[in-house]
């Protein structure tokens, strides 16, 4: 905590050089003077500043600092200044910067910024993160303290800028966006996330065409080669910029991430999915299921079912909304929810007739009424079949498109005993979340692909523990290694493992397999997306529980196109 006697004023003020480095720094971090509506800062760095960092709403006080003179003991000035702005960091000597970064942390009312160059020759340490690591252990001293970090490199003999942001959000509540996609279970994980983080939010159509395929992964790859590229992207991805994104799936994880590129890191993502992208050294946070067998990472959240965007007051405000959904009919009320065929498993006319014929057979036992709800993923043939093996006692309510009255969640709230088909796990998280007794009702598997076999036999590869001849488990090498690089970048992904997710229901009492005949129980209590919310918001840097006492306000944005 001591400065060493190698740490000298004059690595640090006073060249050429310095005044250079000053007018990249302006140029670096001039936005956030106005984001943060600074009204003091304090400057460390080589030069003189050449003018106003930003053109603020009001005038900004600069003090001109020297490194130097903060000892061990003096504790700063306890966060005096609004912003704290400091530079050439690399002339530090490694042992003496992370009592000097506690230090500048310590005058940091609100936020701090760090500009690093490492392409000199000599300047060490020359890794970027090895400098983000830095901020980010230092980060975690000073919570209330939002920090950016930017590092100029060399990558591939080119020059570039690598930036990350870390601490709260810029602004408290931040400003969020919501990404939604047409298939309804990344829309439902999506929001599900969005209103249980209780925050404010704004709503960003992404539609299904081929021209915004083929534009986001052009603008993916783009902004990959030259940090920046365009201002905005159709559907109102355009400024102001939020602090946080929160998307489900790969398309809307492209964008997401072109965002925060765009921004400069200071756009924190919460993504979802198993497409989603790797976490990589960064502030953001991803959120997967342990079923999709991934591997590990210190910021990603492995949960049991994904989000939901089905909650208690939902489905409060559906039963209020469709008290007479069932009638005066008998109990048990049993709603059999029916998914669609997937890549990996079948629901054909005749799977779909022999499920229903199965499950009439059982609410007529029980003495009980059923319905049956479909999906957009529900076939024609399927469709049809259901309508054919239908009795006249059974309540039918069809998936049908453009439908704005529906009332999925009034059945939901309504039944005594949910039935639903086991590829989805979206409907099994909406299933779970309502507290009902669920029953899983798995489908046939198709035969796999060439791609599933890769992606299978890779995984396992990837997995599969080596010994040398004494008997010791060898490190990662050879064709093991390749495989699992290919996993952690995400190249090459296993199969959802849908019969873990459903023994997994099962052993924690929150389902059970369908069988030769209901009956009603009582499942454990389901506790995780709240506690999800909580790890979410810990990592986002943002307070443990919501001001708002948990409510949270939705901005539908029209797509702009």
């Amino acid at each position: 905590r001591h400065p060493s006697p190698e740490f000298r004023v004059e690595g640090i003020t006073g060249s050429e050089r310095g005044r250079r480095l000053a007018e990249w720094m302006e140029c670096e971090w001039s936005g956030i003077v106005s984001d943060l509506d600074a009204g003091t800062l304090l400057y460390y760095g080589q030069g003189r500043l050449t003018g106003d960092l930003a053109a603020p709403s009001r005038p900004v006080r600069v003090t001109v600092g020297t490194p130097v003179r903060l000892q061990a003991g003096n504790g700063g000035t306890g966060g005096a200044y609004d912003l704290v702005v400091a530079g050439n960091l690399e002339s530090v000597p490694e042992w003496d910067l992370p009592w000097l970064l506690d230090h500048l942390f310590a005058r940091a009312g609100r936020a701090l910024t760090v500009a690093v160059d490492i392409t000199r020759r000599g300047a060490a340490p020359a890794d970027p993160l090895w400098w983000w690591a830095q901020l980010s252990d230092a980060g975690r001293r000073y919570p209330a303290v939002h920090w950016r970090l930017a590092v100029r490199h060399r990558r591939r003999l080119i020059p570039d800028i690598a930036r990350w942001s870390g601490g709260p959000p810029a602004h408290i509540p931040p400003r969020t966006w919501v990404l939604l996609y047409y298939k309804s279970g990344h829309r439902s994980q999506a929001l599900g996330t969005a209103d249980s983080l209780g925050l404010p939010y704004e709503t960003r159509e992404i539609h299904r065409t081929m021209l915004r395929y083929a534009a986001a992964g052009l603008t993916a790859m783009v902004a990959r080669k030259l940090g920046t590229a365009g201002r905005r992207l159709p559907g109102g991805i355009e400024p102001p910029w939020p602090d946080v994104i929160i998307s489900s799936g790969w398309m809307t994880g492209l964008i997401a991430r072109w965002v925060a590129r765009r921004t400069g890191g200071a756009t924190r993502l919460v993504l979802m999915g198993r497409k989603a992208g790797p976490v990589g050294e960064s502030e953001d946070v991803v959120v997967s299921c342990g079923h999709f067998q991934l591997p590990p990472h210190p910021r990603r959240i492995e949960t049991l079912l994904p989000p939901s965007k089905v909650n208690r007051g939902q489905l409060e405000e559906a039963a209020a909304r469709w008290p007479q959904l069932f009638g005066d009919r008998p109990s048990p009320r049993v709603v059999l929810l029916i998914g669609g065929s997937t890549r990996s498993y079948r629901l054909d006319g005749r799977d779909a007739g022999d499920l229903l014929n199965r499950v009439q057979a059982q609410v007529r036992e029980a003495g009980g009424t059923l319905a049956v709800l479909t999906s957009p993923r529900t076939g024609r043939a399927a469709t049809l079949e259901l309508q054919r093996v239908a009795g006249e006692d059974v309540i039918v309510d069809f998936w049908q498109k453009g439908r704005r009255d529906n009332p999925y969640l009034g059945y939901l709230d309504g039944a005594d005993i949910l039935i639903v088909t086991g590829e989805s796990e979206s409907m099994l998280a909406e299933a779970v979340t309502a507290g009902k007794p669920v029953y899983i009702a798995p489908l046939p598997r198709r035969r796999q692909t060439p791609l599933q076999w890769a992606g299978n036999w890779v995984h396992a590869h990837a997995h599969r523990d080596r010994f040398n001849k004494r008997g010791s488990r060898r490190p990662q090498q050879g064709l093991q290694y390749l495989c699992a690089l290919l996993v952690e970048h995400r190249l090459i992904l296993p199969e959802r493992g849908l019969e873990q997710l459903h023994n997994d229901l099962v052993e924690a009492g929150l389902a059970r397999f369908l069988g030769s005949r209901l009956e009603c129980w009582r499942p454990q209590p389901w506790r995780e997306p709240a506690e999800v919310a909580a790890r979410i918001r810990e990592l986002l840097g943002l307070a443990p529980f919501p001001d708002s006492g948990g409510t949270c306000e939705k901005i539908d944005v029209a797509a702009r196109d």
